[in-house]
């Protein structure tokens, strides 16, 4: 078994902020980002499925959810705190991140 070293990590996930800001679909991009940033200044824990409760339709492609968060993550906005199983049928059960607002966010 191999295990992934962190520069393998980062090498698999650098195109995912291209993933975002290449989107052409600015009205999801918008609302995705808006409903984000709500939740995570609420500073509970919440998932894309969150979003999802609050108006956000799918994306285009499933990646930009993916995307989304790991944007708002290197941005500061959030931060991971664990896992759950995902509560999207398409998901088939499986992993999904759950998130917090970051204190930058949460204290404003």
């Amino acid at each position: 078994m191999t295990i992934a070293t962190n520069t393998e990590h980062t090498t698999r996930t650098d195109h995912l902020p291209d993933i975002h800001h290449d989107n052409d679909d600015d009205w999801w991009k918008d609302t995705a980002e808006r409903a984000l940033h709500h939740l995570a200044t609420l500073g509970r824990p919440f998932t894309a499925w969150h979003l999802t409760d609050l108006g956000v339709t799918d994306p285009r492609h499933p990646n930009q959810w993916g995307a989304l968060f790991h944007w708002a993550h290197r941005q500061g906005i959030i931060r991971p705190i664990g896992y759950e199983q995902s509560r999207r049928t398409t998901r088939s059960g499986g992993a999904c991140r759950v998130w917090t607002g970051t204190e930058a966010v949460t204290t404003r």
